[in-house]
């Protein structure tokens, strides 16, 4: 397995071709109660390289042909009784919804919303638990920001507010605010969209307040991670800050030195 990883990092999208022909040995490997942890492990991780390899526009027709079947083995994963295969489970879920774009390479090809409707569902559970691994709460947060970016056009305006307010009491964690401000940062670029769409999303002037309190704590990757969030979120949503430059000026001078002017 080892061996097969190397190659779906190395050769890319020149596997996809072969993608059917693995797939019947991935389900086994996925599902059999038999197999070890680690057999299941190794199998997510070369999906996931598969998934998420660059310039795989033809190899995306192999496995968008299989994707009830995925979707299915990955919802198999995020109900597992391991943590660390529920994690990967849900970066293979962020990583499959890419190759599932429609012609303008952007959003999900309609065809897909009904196979994705429980995916997004499953992954939005993990993402409302709190008592759950923390290395799959920050999982569920990055997944749910690569299935926002792609899936938007099919979700309900509130389910996006919904997710902003629980990315909002995320940052209060220590140990889920760096995946969130990532999180937030992503959706509102939403640079993978090639036609530059513009996501849903109405309530990110609510995150300020917390966001100021993480400006206001002393770690140097934290106030970055911050202040990149607040970049993103005013460059493409800026009408939703008109009234909030002030406090916004107030809070991010402290941060120019100089050097910087």
């Amino acid at each position: 397995m080892s061996t097969f990883g190397e190659l779906a990092h190395t050769l890319h999208h020149q596997l996809g071709q072969h993608f059917p022909t693995f797939l019947v040995d991935f389900q086994k490997n996925i599902t059999d109660a038999n197999q070890s942890y680690e057999i299941a492990l190794d199998t997510l991780l070369i999906m996931r390289r598969m998934f998420r390899s660059k310039g795989q526009s033809a190899s995306s027709k192999y496995f968008a042909d299989n994707a009830k079947t995925i979707v299915d083995m990955i919802l198999m994963t995020l109900s597992h009784d391991y943590s660390k295969i529920i994690s990967e489970g849900l970066r293979v879920a962020g990583s499959f919804v890419q190759c599932l774009k429609g012609t303008d390479g952007s959003t999900l090809d309609p065809r897909f919303s009904a196979v994705c409707a429980p995916l997004f569902k499953a992954v939005r559970a993990k993402l409302e638990k709190r008592d759950i691994d923390q290395e799959v709460k920050q999982c569920s947060i990055i997944a749910t920001s690569n299935l926002v970016c792609v899936m938007h056009k099919t979700l309900a305006a509130a389910d996006i507010a919904t997710i902003i307010d629980i990315f909002n009491d995320r940052l209060q964690n220590e140990l889920t605010r760096d995946a969130t401000l990532k999180g937030i940062s992503k959706m509102a670029l939403n640079s993978d969209a090639k036609d530059g769409t513009l996501i849903q999303l109405q309530n990110l002037d609510k995150l300020l307040p917390r966001m100021y309190d993480l400006l206001h704590k002393t770690s140097r990757t934290l106030h970055l991670n911050t202040l990149e969030a607040i970049q993103c979120m005013m460059s493409r949503y800026n009408p939703q800050f008109a009234a909030k430059v002030s406090d916004i000026m107030k809070e991010t001078i402290p941060f120019i030195s100089e050097s910087d002017l």
